[in-house]
């Protein structure tokens, strides 16, 4: 009996020590989806950047050649 007794114990924390893993896992991707939503969201801005920057630049070309013109 006492055999049994351990072996009972030891596949009762087997399955707790598994089901620990699994929420860590379940959390790690959580957090892998965090950051590749974050990393998609600065290609994003670094995109809206150059398209407002390539707008920009006739206006600010345009704006220094009429300060110097006279």
């Amino acid at each position: 009996m006492r055999g049994d007794q351990k072996l009972e114990r030891g596949r009762a924390e087997l399955v707790r020590g598994e089901r620990k893993l699994e929420r860590e896992r379940a959390e790690l991707v959580r957090e892998e989806q965090k950051l590749v939503r974050g990393g998609a969201e600065l290609v994003r801005g670094e995109q809206k950047l150059e398209r407002g920057s390539a707008e920009a630049a006739p206006t600010r070309a345009a704006r220094w050649k009429n300060a110097f013109t006279l």
